[in-house]
């Protein structure tokens, strides 16, 4: 979920963040439960299988500084960083276009 300036509603972005842990967490138990294989991917402290949902506004913004984009670029050779991050704000663009057309 992007926050911009014309749907920014605190209380609407805390309860859709705990409806995608919610259906995170049952996902994550629907897989672990089909497969006998452990994956570190659910289980790696940066993953966001593990991510820990709080219904608490300030720890939110803490947890946003933790994966905003300036903690993710580290690493990154600039121009693949750049490709990433134009393809994942166009996936969002295109994802808002479709629910604003339905």
């Amino acid at each position: 979920m992007t926050l911009t300036n014309v749907n920014y509603d605190k209380q609407r972005h805390i309860e859709t963040l705990a409806k995608c842990a919610a259906l995170r967490d049952k996902y994550k138990a629907l897989y672990e439960s089909k497969t006998s294989k452990k994956d570190s991917n659910l289980t790696s402290p940066t993953s966001i299988a593990s991510y820990v949902f709080k219904n608490d506004a300030e720890y939110l913004v803490n947890q946003g500084i933790v994966v905003g984009i300036e903690s993710r670029k580290k690493g990154f050779d600039p121009d693949l960083f750049a490709l990433l991050e134009m393809s994942c704000y166009g996936m969002k663009g295109l994802c808002a276009y479709f629910y604003h057309a339905e």
